[in-house]
């Protein structure tokens, strides 16, 4: 096992005897070996008694995101992680992944640097943890249900289903920021954002689908990927670029909202012109 030149830093900073530091970081690496062994038992029971996937652990979010986390097993310690997970979001907010030190993190978080060390390897096992968190807070803001679905008409439900893609992005556009720009270079955030964009699609479509006998379009296919590629890129572009860097006139994240269902209604149920 190789340590990172930051958890060799932090090492060699803590003043200890070179005997000492040698026997802590024995005892660090079989802690890790022994449970990413258990990990991986545990993830081939999984795959074999549950191959959906369905059952989760009681922290599962960090523990789904990456082999190197090392999951809490007592209360004391699982309540220490959400303060880390929690000033870490705080950190990324403020100041963006300029700012995302675990330095910082464990002083806002009110914990030692080496308890991280011992459940994170590294500052980006924890930024993916962090990714992971933040994707799982915004899955359970409120969506529309299929009941309400059943209740709107078409364009309502268009409307809706608008808002619901583009809310999160006006909500929350400072982490989204910095999760976006950092996914290009980033294999674990870009995996994680693409499993994220794939629910919304399949809900999008779901709820779409329902309404097909209602589009003017050939490939109700086509139609339903296409207005949904139209509302995300839009929203998205305006994340990671600001509000005028495609046209000289900004929008407001309502008007924008307005506009998206409006056009997305006009290409999927007026009649085509060609």
């Amino acid at each position: 096992m190789v340590l990172s030149s930051e958890q060799l830093r932090v090492v060699r900073s803590t003043g200890l005897t070179r005997a000492l530091r040698v026997r802590r970081l024995s005892e660090y690496i079989r802690t890790v070996i022994r449970v990413q062994d258990e990990l991986d038992e545990r993830s081939l029971t999984l795959s074999t008694s549950d191959p959906a996937g369905i059952v989760r652990g009681a922290i599962s979010t960090p523990e789904r995101a990456t082999p190197n986390f090392i999951p809490p097993q007592q209360k004391r310690s699982r309540e220490s992680l959400e303060r880390v997970l929690e000033a870490a979001l705080e950190v990324l907010t403020e100041g963006g992944y300029e700012a995302f030190t675990i330095a910082e993190v464990c002083k806002r978080a009110g914990v030692s640097v080496g308890s991280v060390y011992n459940r994170f390897p590294s500052k980006d096992d924890l930024f993916l943890a962090v990714h992971r968190e933040f994707i799982a807070r915004i899955s359970t803001e409120a969506r529309v249900t299929n009941e309400e679905a059943r209740a709107l008409g078409t364009r309502e439900l268009i409307a809706r289903m608008v808002d619901d893609i583009v809310g999160p992005f006006e909500r929350h556009a400072e982490l989204l920021r910095v999760f976006m720009v950092r996914s290009p270079i980033d294999d674990g955030i870009y995996h994680q954002a693409q499993e994220t964009i794939t629910h919304l699609f399949d809900r999008f479509d779901e709820l779409l689908r329902t309404r097909a006998d209602e589009f003017s379009h050939a490939d109700p296919d086509v139609a339903i990927d296409m207005a949904f590629r139209m509302v995300w890129d839009v929203a998205s572009r305006q994340i990671t670029h600001g509000p005028r860097f495609d046209a000289p006139h900004a929008l407001t994240w309502q008007r924008m909202r307005e506009e998206l269902a409006a056009a997305c209604a006009a290409y999927l149920l007026c009649p085509e012109r060609h």
